[in-house]
């Protein structure tokens, strides 16, 4: 499944609420920035709304002193270029920086990929596993 395809951002909010469950922030970063690329992929694109994720994925990256994936960077570069290019630089910083600062379930519920989260899309039954097969090209 694509970040763009029906379904993806339940499918990235249940991989979310699972990671964090864990308490793995390392996987919520990378979650966070693959939301962001699906707030993009969106009719219409939210490059506001990625360029918070975005902001959030990072603090955290800060917080618990690690680096984006070697292979994910690549496409994070992608989201941050495409909502920098329609924000322009100073908005994209400003959306960013003000999202690093806020508790990560209000820059959540701020993000339009929640809003189009189904009333049940807790209900699916994805496992860890079939989601990060689904999410990195697996089948």
């Amino acid at each position: 499944m694509r970040r763009g395809e029906p379904g993806a951002a339940a499918l990235l909010h249940e991989a979310l609420d699972i990671h964090r469950d864990l308490g793995d922030r390392w996987r919520v970063t990378s979650v966070l920035d693959d939301l962001a690329a699906a707030a993009l992929a969106g009719q219409p694109p939210d490059a506001a709304g990625a360029a918070r994720l975005l902001g959030a994925a990072q603090r955290i990256r800060e917080a618990i002193g690690t680096a984006i994936a070697p292979c994910e960077r690549a496409d994070r570069a992608r989201s941050e270029a495409a909502a920098r290019s329609a924000l322009g630089g100073a908005a994209f910083a400003g959306l960013a920086r003000a999202a690093a600062a806020e508790p990560l379930d209000d820059v959540l519920a701020g993000s339009p990929a929640s809003a189009a989260l189904p009333p049940d899309a807790g209900a699916a039954a994805v496992t860890h596993n079939d989601f990060f097969c689904q999410t990195n090209g697996h089948r």
